[in-house]
């Protein structure tokens, strides 16, 4: 009977006899543990599943066939979203690329030059859902005993140059506002602008959800959109579950359509309804339409670039970033130092070319 042995990486192992090659040899199979009392249960399982006839071929187990199963497995209870970028991700790039290797001669290069490749080709967040895949559905192919290391576990995710978010100017913001004066959208842009939300925190919101007597919104559900319908679930992370300060625009502007509505919803389709996919998309393209009518030209904006704007409001305000983390939800306070920094940055160089222009002005009436 074969026994366990320590590894020089410190975990256990043994090879156990699963059956007989066609030629009569036995047919042997490495399980792989991180404690010594793990490998008795895995090898135990192992043996049952022998003796059942319910043991996996991972001898002829592909990338793509243990993605799949990973996927099966892992992540049958996460968010619409999400699951559908890992399908995307496995079914667009690792199937295409590397599916067909085996599961047990993948190694390390393989991967880098799938990351390289995509990455060469301009995929930037694409590339790094791929990494994230690989790791994880990697780590659990370890754990289930079908390989003995994650080959993925060392890749790095590429560096790419973050493309600055600029925040809507003054001109801009008085472009929204005359636009909101008139056309349906304009109370839930305001409301976008002026308390930083995301669209998914927008679209639930109820009239429960308003307290006007404390002046604040209670951020504490979200929505996701599955094929195009909404889907009520839980905010983004704990730290988006807030109350977010009314300013008085926003608080005259819900007082108003508090008037004349008896929706359970605050925002609503035209069927006085929450809003579908294709109902948000109708009323935000309306209203940007009605932008460039007023601008005399192609007014863009997206509903993002409403909260980072609300983020910059907020630095010029002066209000501190853990004051300005909690109003916006932020995950971390690295998130809205990150916002603050650039910013910091962006005002720094402004007073340079202002002090540059002053003294340029002075010499030129000196001479």
């Amino acid at each position: 009977m074969a026994r366990q042995k320590k590894r020089a990486d410190g975990r256990y192992c043994k090879n156990v006899t699963i059956g007989r090659n066609e030629d009569g040899s036995y047919k042997r199979k490495m399980v792989y543990a991180d404690t010594q009392k793990e490998l008795e249960l895995k090898v135990a399982e192992l043996k049952l599943n022998v003796e059942n006839g319910t043991l996996v071929d991972d001898e002829n187990m592909t990338v793509e066939i243990w993605a799949n199963k990973w996927l099966e497995t892992y992540k049958n209870n996460i968010a619409t979203n999400s699951i559908k970028n890992y399908k995307t991700t496995i079914k667009n790039h690792i199937a295409p690329e590397i599916g067909h290797i085996k599961l047990k001669d993948l190694r390390e290069k393989h991967v880098q030059q799938l990351v390289n490749k995509k990455s060469e080709s301009g995929l930037t967040r694409g590339t790094d859902y791929i990494v994230m895949t690989m790791k994880q559905m990697l780590k659990k192919a370890v754990k289930n005993g079908y390989i003995a290391k994650n080959v993925a576990e060392d890749i790095e995710k590429p560096k790419y140059d973050k493309q600055t978010k600029k925040p809507l100017t003054e001109h801009e913001i008085d472009i929204i506002k005359k636009t909101a004066q008139t056309h349906r959208g304009g109370p839930f842009i305001l409301t976008l602008l002026y308390t930083g939300m995301r669209r998914g925190e927008i679209v639930p919101l109820t009239w429960n959800d308003i307290d006007f007597r404390n002046r604040v919104i209670k951020v504490n559900k979200a929505v996701e959109f599955v094929h195009g319908r909404p889907n009520i679930k839980s905010t983004k992370t704990y730290t988006s579950v807030r109350n977010i300060p009314m300013l008085d625009i926003v608080y005259d502007t819900l007082k108003e359509i508090k008037k004349s509505t008896n929706s359970l919803y605050v925002f609503t389709s035209t069927f006085n309804e929450i809003h579908t996919q294709n109902s948000l998309k109708n009323l935000f393209n309306g209203f940007k339409n009605e932008c460039t009518k007023i601008a005399g030209y192609e007014f863009e904006f997206t509903l993002h670039q409403l909260r980072h704007t609300c983020a910059t409001m907020l630095y010029n305000a002066g209000v501190g970033a853990k004051d300005t983390q909690d109003w916006m939800g932020h995950s971390t306070i690295a998130i809205t130092m990150d916002i603050y920094t650039h910013l910091d940055k962006q005002n720094k160089v402004a007073a340079l070319d202002k002090m540059n222009k002053h003294v340029n002005t002075m010499q030129k009436e000196a001479l």
